[in-house]
Order: C-alpha cells, then structure tokens, then sequence
C-alpha cells in the first residue's frame, strides 16, 4: 500500500503499482490531488484512485481499446489518523477494499 499525504495534510492509501504497467509508485510527485507515476507520467486521483491522464486526452474506451485496463482506477483504502496513529482499513483475504469512489463511511480521516 501506497500512503499520501497531500497539501491539506489529508492522508490517502493507494494500490502501490502503477495500471500502466505495473511498475512502483513510490517516489511519484503530488500536486492539486494528483498522484503522478515518475516511470511514464500517468496521473491518478488520489481521493478517488480515478486516471486522469492519459484518460483525460483519450476518454472513450473505444479511442484507444489498448488503454481500457491501464486506466482503470487504482484501489483505494479507508485512511485515518486516530491518537497519532495512522489507521487503515485493509480487507479479509480474497476480498477487496471499498470500491474507488465509495469511502467506508466508518473509517472518515479526522485528526484527534
């Protein structure tokens, strides 16, 4: 799992590899929301692990049917720091976190 910390001081977990090409995120660059991959400058929303680029140049999975799975959006997690300890919801074996874009309502990020 990948931890990002933004501007705003707002923690986010992330699926740690790139969809492009599966290559590690860690040492990728944080600006206005956006994580962007330091191997070939994709972008992902880290509130929402939704592409940004290249999808905003190719929106239509019919543009370039090649890009679909490299767009798709990374997993998510729940993230929040509780007593100076930072918290993160982490599912059972065999299933998946919340669906990027669905927070867990229960694990909100507050500061205590």
């Amino acid at each position: 799992m990948l931890l990002v910390r933004d501007r705003d001081g707002s923690l986010y977990g992330l699926q740690p590899l790139c969809r492009h090409q599966g290559l590690p995120l860690v040492g990728g660059t944080v600006w206005n929301g956006y994580l962007t991959c330091p191997w070939h400058q994709f972008q992902w929303d880290i509130r929402m692990g939704e592409n940004r680029y290249p999808r905003n140049v190719y929106p239509s999975p019919e543009a370039r049917p090649d890009l679909a799975s490299r767009v798709a959006p990374l997993q998510t997690y729940a993230v929040r720091l509780r007593d100076g300890a930072i918290e993160v919801a982490v599912p059972p074996p065999g299933e998946r976190a919340h669906d990027a874009g669905h927070p867990d309502p229960e694990a909100e990020q507050h500061d205590e």
